[in-house]
């Protein structure tokens, strides 16, 4: 079934063709299983979640039936609660076939679908953004740092629709930050008067200068939200899956930094409260842990700093791979990443 280029898909294209036209082809052929993977997706959600608008569901050969309020009809195939492939092509509302999640919200015409259409339709173009750069097939990819194992987590969450939903964020951008591009991130530094900073847990020497709190800051919030503060220079670092929290590349503590845009559904700011409560959580969630003997281990926080905003907030925590004996060949690798294991 031909399937005309959304304005998303339409938007990155035409965008990256000037920033970098080296991946346009890559990410032509990308739309095609990208639309699949977030139909997938919204398909298992509408199957599955408690919405208002959907009064019934029916078993039919080979697929399910979904009645909606007013008298429509959704078809598709035999859901799986759980299957992470894309296997859903397309569906039929009213006999009328559909193979982009976000033409098929826009045309269920429920209550804030128009909103919902759009993030869907940034989400698929963005995935296939995503696959577009990833390194031809048999290349060697073997990753060998904890940070190289999250970058090979190309589709964003499984589950999520919204997997690659990234408002605000241009093409350049994504392809600067964005830890499936495999960037350096150049964090800055914003002093903060100690007395106005709250801090908690143990704050590090290299982010203090006399009275004032250093607060690592993400290059695309120095940009677009903290216009008026200046900017230090500060130290590169590998984001991962989180986008916002990021290695260091000379290592020591990851660095999760505030990022005042929505990704997948949440925006990923540093609350006050969160930054308030930081040590208490971590050493309740370390207790737990040590009753298990052993078997399972907590990353710890290890200082928390906000300018009292959630704009200007950043957490330290302790690198996953320090739970690992590295001299008995032991290595820590992301649950996501089992699955593309030989």
């Amino acid at each position: 079934m031909y399937l005309p280029a959304s304005p998303a898909e339409d938007a990155v294209a035409a965008e990256l063709d000037g920033v970098r036209p080296a991946l346009s082809a890559a990410y032509a052929d990308a739309l095609g299983g990208a639309r699949a993977a977030v139909l997938t997706r919204l398909w298992r959600a509408l199957a599955f979640e408690p919405l208002p608008w959907v009064v019934g569901r029916e078993q039919v050969p080979g697929g399910l039936r979904l009645l909606l309020e007013g008298g429509g009809r959704l078809e598709g195939p035999a859901p799986d609660p759980y299957a992470t492939a894309p296997y859903v092509r397309e569906v039929l509302l009213d006999g009328r076939p559909y193979g982009q999640a976000a033409r098929l919200m826009a045309a269920l015409g429920v209550p804030h679908g128009e909103g919902f259409a759009a993030e869907l339709d940034g989400s698929a173009a963005n995935l296939a953004l995503s696959r577009a750069g990833q390194p031809p097939a048999g290349r060697d990819v073997t990753a060998r740092t904890t940070w190289e194992w999250e970058q090979r987590i190309v589709d964003g969450h499984p589950y999520h629709p919204n997997c690659r939903s990234r408002p605000g964020f241009s093409v350049a951008e994504q392809l600067a930050y964005a830890p499936e591009h495999r960037p350096v991130v150049e964090l800055g530094l914003v002093a903060v008067r100690a007395e106005e900073c709250l801090v908690t847990g143990d704050w590090p020497d290299r982010l203090r200068d006399g009275g004032r709190i250093l607060v690592p800051a993400h290059p695309w919030q120095a940009a677009h939200t903290l216009k008026h503060e200046p900017v230090r220079a500060g130290f590169a670092a590998h984001p991962l899956m989180a986008l916002r929290t990021l290695a260091p590349a000379d290592g020591g503590p990851h660095v999760k930094t505030a990022l005042s845009t929505r990704l997948t559904s949440s925006v990923r700011d540093i609350s006050v409260y969160s930054i308030e409560t930081a040590a208490a959580v971590s050493a309740f969630a370390e207790a737990l842990s040590e009753r298990l003997d052993g078997r399972l281990h907590i990353t710890r926080t290890l200082g928390a700093a906000t300018a009292h905003s959630p704009d200007l907030a950043a957490v330290l925590r302790e690198p996953p791979e320090a739970y690992a004996d590295a001299a008995a060949g032991e290595r820590v690798l992301p649950v996501a990443a089992l699955a593309g294991l030989p």
